[in-house]
């Protein structure tokens, strides 16, 4: 079966000397994770397609245990570079949360939507005070989502932020003791 959706990669990792493993949240199958063969070659004609803070059309085929990526091209680039490092740094984080609290294969378009307004406010973003308003009213949303709502009592946008951090690590480290074969392997490495 082959599926055609709108995607945020959340993380990318390289797997063996050309293929890379992404993960993506989609619109129509939630957090999947998906194969790109070739994506590491220097004539790749995927990876350019395939960055963080691009909201890109992917194709996948479903395979045993994982997907395939079969195309991509970008849909929308949010114009996100490196000359605003507080823009970098919010959406990587909004990424990496997204990917440790949400679960595969369990589509929200909810979800996908906090997402998308995450990019297309931050992009508008004038000055850090407002990228700092944006990253905590997404984590804020992506929580609540989650049905971790938030308790705060922060008296600053600073402590908000701070809040919600520890929060998110919270959470994290309580459902990597929920898998004991996690808080196995989470011991181990402390050790």
């Amino acid at each position: 079966m082959t599926v055609l959706t709108d995607a945020f990669v959340l993380r990318k990792s390289p797997r063996g000397d050309f293929d890379r493993q992404y993960v993506f949240y989609t619109k129509e199958l939630g957090k999947i994770t998906a194969l790109a063969k070739g994506a590491m070659k220097i004539s790749s004609k995927l990876a350019p397609h395939l960055d963080y803070f691009y909201l890109s059309e992917i194709m996948v085929a479903s395979g045993r245990g994982f997907y395939r990526l079969a195309g991509a091209k970008i849909k929308k680039n949010f114009g996100i570079n490196g000359e605003d490092r507080l823009k970098i740094s919010s959406a990587c984080f909004l990424l990496e949360a997204a990917n440790n609290l949400i679960i595969d294969d369990n589509p929200d378009e909810r979800i996908f939507a906090i997402l998308e307004n995450f990019f297309i406010c931050l992009s508008g973003a004038k000055n850090n005070q407002e990228s700092q308003l944006v990253l905590n009213r997404s984590l804020f949303e992506l929580l609540s989502q989650l049905g971790y709502r938030p308790q705060l009592k922060a008296k600053s946008q600073n402590q908000l932020t701070y809040d919600l951090h520890r929060l998110i690590l919270e959470v994290g480290e309580k459902e990597a003791k929920s898998f004991p074969l996690l808080n196995l392997e989470l011991n181990c490495a402390i050790i």
